[in-house]
């Protein structure tokens, strides 16, 4: 009889475990394939349930629609004023600083609203009293503000010259006593056409007189002969007042030639002054475009290296940077591989992470694909992405709005299940 406490036999504990695996029970096969099989089941199912889309990452800088706007030298020069501190407002046009400059332009604004007032006037006798600034200092502008001072003038002292209109009076002054004296002929043409009337009759009772041979014919031709030389006198009265009539109308003529010529001579002279001032406008617009510089736009001045007066500007150099103050929308730039570009579209989701703002921290803030570039450049699209007015973040923080602020972009193109991508990886691996 075998002792208990002696250890089992090797053979004999391999025959009964293969006794045990080499004929499991039924049941137990049955159930071991069935759970395989729901275990299959459920992960082809979770596989399909399962979606995620594609990413196109890139780049970015977020700007506003209305980015801030760099205002470079155009000279090299020594700034002689600073009208606008850093941070201060601005408004469209004010002006921000200066070159130094021999043009002063407190005098360039006496003579600017001396060329307002100039183009003003109306009524020629109020050219009279306009006085054009004098001792200026416009620098490159003094030569041409030389001839204007010299045209203008003249321009006055033509308009002080009365010698046209004592002659235009004396014109006037003869048409009176002209037409008077035809007034005076015309009565006298009246009486002596009586006088006529009566000659007249005289002759015809010294005809019928004749032809009874009570006077002789050389009384008759007597008769005749007086009333040929009344009704010539007659017409000597109507033959003084045609020629006064056109003495009139010639009168009146050199009185026009005379308003005409003057009248040229004025506009010659404004024409003139005009050409100059608008010689001087041109060159000052010029003068300034390099010396002074204006705010482009309403909005917040802010200086970088240039900051105080007396400091110098190379060309090309920023002298300030203008943020417009305006609510405009905040949108996203980035380049997109070329490569890469197949599945983008407008309206697609971006995810967006911002540099200096941990996203475990602060989140990610959502935004949309705008519009892309339909020609790329070196190998790229520039892509612009639209993002909400206030950056809010998806753990619900809102971001400051800064200008030119970068981070990274990713956007969600076409979603596949996980089924769709095995069989992808599948067909890419055997093709």
């Amino acid at each position: 009889m075998p002792n208990k406490n002696e250890p089992p036999d090797n053979k004999n504990v391999e025959l009964v475990i293969e006794n045990i695996f080499g004929n499991p029970p039924n049941w137990l096969v049955r159930w071991g394939i069935f759970a395989i099989f729901l275990f299959l089941l459920a992960c082809i199912a979770v596989a399909s349930f399962v979606r995620y889309p594609d990413k196109l990452v890139l780049d970015i800088e977020i700007v506003s629609e209305s980015p801030p706007v760099e205002i470079l030298s155009k000279i090299s020069g020594t700034i002689d004023s600073i009208y606008i501190t850093d941070k201060q407002y601005a408004k469209k046009g004010e002006i921000v600083l200066q070159f130094s400059s021999t043009t002063n332009p407190k005098d360039w604004d006496l003579l600017n609203r001396f060329f307002y007032d100039f183009e003003s006037i109306r009524a020629t006798k109020d050219y009279l009293s306009l006085k054009l600034p004098e001792s200026l200092k416009l620098g490159e502008l003094s030569s041409d503000y030389a001839n204007l001072r010299q045209l203008f003038s003249e321009f006055q002292s033509y308009l002080r010259q009365y010698y046209v209109f004592k002659k235009i009076n004396a014109i006037e002054n003869e048409i009176v006593y002209t037409e008077k004296l035809n007034h005076s002929i015309k009565i006298q043409q009246k009486y002596y056409t009586d006088e006529v009337d009566l000659v007249e009759k005289d002759y015809t009772r010294s005809k019928k007189l004749q032809q009874d041979s009570l006077i002789s014919e050389v009384d008759k031709e007597k008769s005749q002969a007086r009333l040929l030389q009344e009704l010539r006198q007659a017409e000597n009265f109507t033959a003084s007042r045609i020629n006064n009539d056109i003495k009139v109308q010639q009168l009146y003529t050199q009185i026009n030639e005379l308003k005409e010529d003057r009248a040229k001579g004025i506009l010659s002279r404004i024409f003139d002054i005009q050409q100059i001032i608008d010689q001087i406008e041109a060159k000052y617009q010029a003068w300034e475009a390099q010396f002074v510089y204006r705010s482009p736009v309403d909005g917040i001045v802010s200086f970088n290296k240039i900051n105080s007066y007396n400091q110098f500007a190379k060309t090309d150099e920023i002298l300030f940077v203008l943020i417009p103050d305006v609510q405009a929308s905040l949108i996203a730039f980035g380049n997109l591989n070329l490569k890469s570009s197949g599945s983008l579209n407008v309206g697609q989701k971006v995810i967006i992470d911002i540099e200096n703002y941990p996203t475990a921290q602060f989140g990610s803030i959502e935004g949309k694909v705008k519009d892309y570039s339909i020609i790329p450049n070196n190998g790229s699209y520039l892509v612009t992405i639209s993002l909400p007015q206030v950056l809010k973040t998806s753990q619900g923080k809102v971001l400051p709005q800064r200008q030119r602020m970068k981070g990274v972009a990713a956007i969600y193109t076409q979603e596949y299940n996980l089924l769709q991508r095995i069989f992808h990886n599948l067909n890419k691996a055997t093709g």
